[in-house]
């Protein structure tokens, strides 16, 4: 079949995105099939990028021109024509490319279609050399934990947990929730730093979720034998034991010496 996209000249069509992640992955591809292998047998491509970053992809009868008209950004596989397929894989997405969308426009004698609508969503995370995963830093001092990543997309979704001595879980929120800060790189990803109150916690969790993937990574950290602030209602109970012991001694000695004077 013959593909064009209104402003480009009839046979061609013009790729704006695709699903995929960020580099060093490539796209799986995408496709657009009609008519019949015969016609597809003299379908060959050449390749354009615009300043843009858009690519545009033209598809005419005889030999493939590749020349100046390649793209690194494209890879287009002519033994699909074969089958009735056109297949492409564009390389080198990032940040910039998400929620950009793409199609195919196909020209027929009495018709013509528009197919493979569809919007690209990027999501970076664990999989890639230049993400950090979740680390936890404690500070004994504060009694606090500090959470640290970097290099995720898109802008992540930060949640702390803490468990007692007891083994009792809870999520911390404001006011234990001291600080969140997000901040958007260069390159399009995010860096996350977080601290949390740990008082009377034997160990802390910190989970980032990638909403796009619906992935999660976390960190959990024991806080070190001796640095627990714990707050049970047992001790408590013999601190205010401890305490109505020693009113009753200063009292009782206090009534002896006014006794004997």
């Amino acid at each position: 079949p013959r593909l064009f996209t209104p402003g480009l000249e009839p046979g061609t069509f013009r790729l704006q995105g695709a699903l995929s992640t960020l580099e060093p992955r490539s796209l799986k591809g995408f496709y657009h099939q009609k008519g019949s292998n015969a016609e597809a047998e003299n379908v060959h491509v050449r390749v354009a990028e615009s300043e843009k970053g858009e690519v545009e992809v033209v598809c005419k009868r005889g030999r493939a021109d590749n020349g100046s008209h390649s793209s690194p950004r494209v890879t287009v596989f002519a033994s699909e024509f074969g089958s009735g397929n056109i297949s492409i894989k564009l390389h080198s997405v990032t940040a910039a490319d998400d929620q950009k969308s793409f199609w195919v426009m196909a020209s027929f004698k009495d018709r013509r279609e528009r197919g493979c609508n569809s919007t690209l969503q990027v999501s970076a995370g664990w999989y890639l050399p230049n993400f950090k995963e979740p680390n936890i830093e404690i500070n004994q001092k504060k009694m606090t934990a500090t959470c640290i990543t970097q290099g995720g997309f898109p802008e992540p979704e930060l949640a702390w947990i803490s468990t007692d001595h007891e083994g009792h879980e809870r999520a911390l929120e404001p006011p234990d929730v001291l600080t969140l800060q997000i901040h958007k790189e260069e390159d399009g990803t995010y860096s996350v730093i977080s601290t949390a109150n740990i008082t009377g916690s034997k160990t802390v969790t910190c989970n980032v979720y990638n909403p796009t993937s619906n992935k999660t990574v976390g960190a959990t950290a024991d806080l070190p034998a001796g640095t627990q602030r714990v707050t049970s209602p047992l001790i408590i109970a013999i601190v205010l034991v401890v305490l109505i012991v020693l009113v009753v001694l200063v009292g009782l000695a206090a009534f002896g010496y006014k006794k004997c004077k």
